[in-house]
This record gives C-alpha cells, sequence and structure tokens, in this order.
C-alpha cells in the first residue's frame, strides 16, 4: 500500500514522506507566483509504487490555501573506508549512521543498495 505523499516523493527520488499538510502563511507570497495544475490525487490502491498509477486531475476547483507542503526523505546509505571516511569504491554499508548486519543480504540487496547509492 502506498499514499499520495510517499508515490510524489517517489517520483522526485525520495524513498518516502516525513511529513505533509498545508504550508503556513511564511509561502503565501510564492504560491501565488504558481498556478494549481493538480487536484484530488488519491493513491489508494494497493500495489501502487508510482505515481503513473494513482488517480488526480489536471483542473483544479481550489485555491492556494489548499496547496500542500511536503517533506520528502531518502534512507541514507552510504559506505566508509576503515577510517570512516566516505567512499565510492566499496566499503563497510552505512544505514543512517549504523551498520548493516549481513543477514540473508544477497545479490539482489547489494544490486538495490548500488542502485541508491548511484552505482
Amino acid at each position: 500500500y502506498i499514499d499520495s505523499g510517499t508515490a510524489v516523493c517517489q517520483k522526485m527520488g525520495y524513498d518516502r514522506y516525513l511529513n505533509h499538510g498545508r504550508p503556513d502563511n511564511s509561502y503565501r507570497e510564492i504560491q501565488e507566483s504558481y498556478a494549481i495544475t493538480m487536484d484530488d490525487l488519491s493513491c489508494d490502491a494497493r500495489g501502487d509504487t508510482f505515481l503513473e498509477k494513482c488517480s488526480f486531475k489536471f483542473t483544479a476547483n481550489c485555491d492556494h490555501s489548499e496547496d500542500v507542503f511536503l517533506e520528502c526523505i531518502t534512507d541514507e546509505y552510504m559506505t566508509v573506508n576503515h577510517y570512516g571516511d566516505d567512499t565510492t569504491t566499496g566499503g563497510l554499508l552505512l544505514r543512517n549512521g549504523a551498520t548493516v548486519c549481513d543477514d540473508e543480504f544477497d545479490d539482489n540487496a547489494a544490486m538495490m543498495i548500488c542502485r541508491k547509492l548511484g552505482r
């Protein structure tokens, strides 16, 4: 199951959303400089992992008071060498600053992590 926030964040290259809601008044000036081009975004079917599988309308019957504030995050993977320095040539795998256990870690897991690392 995926929700609208996660679908949008994944489309932008993130793993999931951390928070969503309406923006505070500090965004008002910039909001007015943009058109509203998407409305009724819904991702409620099991297995929807891409925004293209969600439903939405290109016409909007709302105003900027209904704009969405979205905070996206990615799971931070990195490899470090024996000095603890970030390396692109391989090393100790970290996720969010902690090591990863090798139980059931296989070639498929390695390929997924390398893709996330952009390698």
